[in-house]
């Protein structure tokens, strides 16, 4: 249950992040913040990232383009900026 809840939160606030920025950016940098406490570096936050990327480049499948990966890769590497430059 805690981690469908983590995924969900995490699709918000990549939508969010996409979009307005309202709160995603805020969201994300609490959440990294959080798992400092629990030793969990920075650097989790870019791969966990990445896990979703891949699972959403699975399930679009050929319509995954090379634009769609730039945009992601560009995002993750602002994610994982922005949660290095909080800790």
């Amino acid at each position: 249950l805690v981690q469908g809840e983590m995924l969900a939160r995490a699709i918000e606030a990549i939508l969010d992040y996409c979009g307005p920025r309202a709160y995603g950016a805020n969201l994300i940098l609490s959440e990294a913040i959080n798992h400092a406490g629990y030793e969990l570096p920075p650097q989790a936050f870019s791969r966990f990232f990445g896990f979703v990327a891949d699972a959403v480049r699975d399930l679009l499948g050929p319509d995954w383009t090379p634009e769609t990966a730039a945009a992601w890769s560009a995002m993750i590497e602002d994610i994982s900026a922005e949660a290095a430059a909080a800790l």
